[in-house]
């Protein structure tokens, strides 16, 4: 989770390097914000990849 948040916050929608999102920065701030939804209570659930379909 830390680590798409440091990308979230270095990096625009587009995938281009934001002007001042330094790395390190990035990371702290990813930490911080884990912690809190943690301290919070928030439980973040990742789905199961899709099923392929069959093509025929």
């Amino acid at each position: 989770m830390a680590d798409a948040l440091a990308y979230a916050l270095r990096y625009d929608q587009r995938g281009k390097p934001r002007p001042s999102g330094g790395q390190l920065v990035a990371s702290l701030a990813a930490e911080h914000l884990v912690k809190h939804l943690e301290r919070s209570g928030v439980l973040v659930l990742k789905l199961p990849p899709a099923r392929l379909h069959s093509a025929g």
